[in-house]
């Protein structure tokens, strides 16, 4: 099993605001074989309850709020099924503009 780094010990764990990143990499997901509604539940479930910002050191709690924002979008888009689809196919900008 990887080891998961632990954000409360590595302040750099959060990436940097304008780095992009994919959603399948953000939920640690694969992109082959597409993952499954339940999987991608489990994972936001997981992210969830060790960035959550309201977990994190004080000094943490801006990149902490920002990153788990980038949870949620990657988990709102995956689930749904529609917004994946256009996700795949023209990336995060293209659910922007669809959605």
């Amino acid at each position: 099993m990887p080891h998961d780094p632990d954000p409360n010990r590595d302040p750099q764990f959060y990436p940097a605001e304008d780095s992009p990143q994919d959603y399948y990499t953000l939920l640690n997901l694969p992109h082959h074989p597409p993952p499954t509604t339940q999987q991608i539940r489990s994972a936001y479930r997981a992210l969830t309850l060790s960035f959550h910002p309201d977990k994190q050191p004080a000094h943490l709690s801006d990149a902490a709020r920002h990153h788990f924002g980038r949870i949620q979008e990657a988990y709102e888009t995956l689930v749904d099924e529609r917004k994946r689809v256009v996700y795949d196919l023209l990336g995060r900008e293209g659910v922007a503009e669809e959605f």
